[in-house]
């Protein structure tokens, strides 16, 4: 008797399911590989210097924008739906440097090139949510998120020998690149 029950719930589970009666809710994202989980920047414009790097907000890799000396820029065009309006989203975590200049800048352009809004990152050490609902003028539009990372250097004195006093202590300052990291960008509507 079980058997026959369980055979009779697997069947009305089918028509259920055939029929249309329970459907799952799509995931609407407008953004190709905004999460970096591939290890590559596939889906985005490269400008200069990038790299997935493992040290992802979430999963295994974020990208990092720069290299020692030079500027990382991706960036990547979608499509906004007639009739909605999406949200982007992204989370980026930069690192101080002893320079303070701006190493995180991140632009949405309309289909003219002209800037929506632009966001600088706030330089910190920890990882920090952006949320922007894009306005339903823009439905139907090609629109552009772009994010620009300039490094920055740290300094950090390390002393190797202090003789007794009056001698001065001999030390050396060993020099780094810090950079700006993005991940989990997301364009969504839903």
């Amino acid at each position: 008797m079980k058997v026959r029950e369980s055979i009779l719930a697997l069947l009305m589970l089918f028509v259920v399911i055939s029929t249309g009666a329970i459907t799952a809710k799509a995931s609407n994202e407008l953004i190709i590989n905004g999460g970096f989980e591939n290890g590559n920047a596939f889906g985005w414009t490269v400008v200069g210097n990038v790299m997935a790097a493992r040290f992802g907000h979430t999963g295994i890799f974020s990208l990092r924008l720069g290299s020692r000396g030079d500027t990382g820029q991706v960036s990547q065009s979608f499509n906004v739906p007639a009739g909605l309006a999406p949200t982007l989203s992204f989370w980026y975590l930069g690192v101080p440097g002893d320079l303070d200049t701006e190493q995180l800048i991140v632009t949405l352009l309309d289909q003219n090139g002209g800037i929506i809004t632009q966001w600088n990152g706030e330089i910190d050490y920890r990882w920090h949510q952006v949320t922007y609902s894009i306005d339903p003028k823009y439905a139907g539009s090609t629109l552009t998120v772009r994010m620009f990372g300039r490094p920055d250097v740290a300094h950090e004195i390390i002393d190797l020998y202090c003789p007794p006093a009056p001698l001065p202590c001999r030390h050396r300052v060993i020099t780094y690149a810090v950079y700006a990291y993005i991940d989990d960008v997301s364009v969504s509507y839903s």
